[in-house]
């Protein structure tokens, strides 16, 4: 079925096995009283002034909308779901109608069991709330056709057991159903082929016969000792990022996604008015008979450190930071263009009733003459209703993997009304 034909309820395997195991527990009877803990509606565009590639659009606009619904289930069981939609008026490869958290949670003494669509976030470094870097967090899957820059999660479909101690908190995670990464359509900005390429993203590839039913695990422990917090993890499973390989029709391209096995650690402390905060991994790549070509072990860190200007005569706080992001993959079509590239910025907070936050930086790669730069704005306009603003702009050299987004400058804005 072509991929522009209907609405695309992207979880609606993944939903299905969820409701399947949901179905199985042992909760027992009995009628159960829902809350609705938060609910909005969010209008949103994005906005790209400049000129793509003739067969690009000039920006999408959309209505996104989300409840999260709580209640108390017997014995010692809750739920907590969260259904998601999005209908855009220009592209409808970001239609979407999903659940972000399907969540039943079973609770005792220090014992948690998680059942169901999860988001998951061990990451500790800035630098994630700007690129699609997936180092430490390698449960989620990311929504590229909702947001470029990776920062809209799928939720995971999860077992999780958790036991927690005085300081330390032990998880391990069975992942039954592999989510596959949303892609761009064609006529979508910030596409890496500019609009010459489709991505059959319905027609992925695997390098294991299972393709996606291929049971997944992690392993994840954290203990926090006074002002260092340090968490070590493993994931047996696929790259969230995959490959891509030519598809079956010129002018398209398959996602191939690709076994491994990553270990790694995070740490973040605190030192008086500084935070230090890294992650950082080793991915085995597990061998495979395809006959594409798969990136070999490699590594991959995020560190940096950020400084908060204490002055008790204001109420806001003004923090710099700066951030090292490493890939041994490099920057061709094995690896990822932030191979090499150095985060900087600084970040503002009114501490107010406005709630408002400002965030400026620029991502400089070090092997290029190439940048992104970054801005968003936030602030609650009324108890009610808050605005949110996202300046994104590309400055890379013809040598740059980056170089298909030279004209792609974003504006993204956002009203989001939250109901009582």
């Amino acid at each position: 079925m072509p991929r522009h034909s209907h609405l695309r309820f992207a979880s609606q395997r993944a939903g299905a096995a969820t409701l399947a195991l949901a179905i199985a527990l042992p909760l027992g009877a009995g009628a159960a009283d829902i809350s609705v803990t938060s609910a909005y509606l969010s209008p949103e565009i994005y906005w790209y002034p400049q000129n793509g590639a003739p067969i690009q659009d000039h920006g999408n606009a959309a209505l996104a909308g989300s409840a999260e619904l709580f209640t108390y289930l017997p014995h010692n069981w809750s739920l907590k779901a969260t259904p998601y939609g999005r209908m855009d008026f220009v592209d409808v490869n970001r239609h979407r109608v999903d659940f972000k958290e399907l969540d039943f949670e079973y609770f005792h003494d220090s014992h948690i069991v998680n059942i169901g669509l999860r988001h998951v976030s061990w990451s500790t470094v800035e630098a994630v709330n700007v690129l699609p870097l997936q180092v430490a967090d390698v449960i989620n899957q990311r929504d590229i056709a909702g947001d470029p820059a990776g920062q809209d999660k799928l939720g995971a479909p999860s077992i999780r057991y958790a036991y927690q101690a005085e300081s330390m908190q032990y998880e391990v995670y069975a992942l039954p159903w592999f989510r596959e990464r949303t892609l761009p359509s064609r006529e979508a900005r910030e596409n890496p082929t500019r609009g010459q390429l489709e991505f059959d993203e319905d027609d992925a590839l695997f390098t294991d016969d299972r393709d996606n039913h291929r049971l997944s695990y992690a392993l994840r422990v954290e203990k926090v000792t006074g002002e260092v917090n340090l968490a070590a993890f493993h994931y047996d499973g696929y790259r969230q990022d995959p490959l891509f390989v030519p598809g079956a029709e010129p002018g398209h391209l398959r996602p191939l996604y690709y076994k491994v096995r990553t270990t790694g650690f995070t740490v973040q402390g605190t030192a008086g008015s500084w935070l230090y905060k890294g992650e950082f991994a080793y991915n085995n790549t597990e061998e495979s008979s395809s006959r594409y070509t798969l990136p070999t072990d490699f590594f991959a860190a995020v560190a940096g450190a950020e400084y908060t200007f204490i002055r008790p005569e204001e109420q806001a706080d003004l923090s710099v930071f700066a951030e090292y992001i490493y890939d041994s993959r490099g920057d061709d079509s094995l690896g990822t263009p932030f191979d090499q590239d150095l985060f900087v910025g600084v970040r503002w907070a009114s501490n107010d009733y406005n709630d408002s936050t400002l965030i400026v930086g620029a991502i400089a790669d070090l092997n290029h003459s190439a940048a992104v730069y970054h801005l968003n704005f936030k602030r609650r306009l009324t108890p009610n209703i808050a605005m949110e603003l996202t300046l994104r702009g590309y400055d890379p050299d013809d040598s740059d993997p980056l170089y298909p987004l030279r004209d792609d400058q974003l504006i993204n804005a956002s009203f989001t009304y939250y109901f009582d």
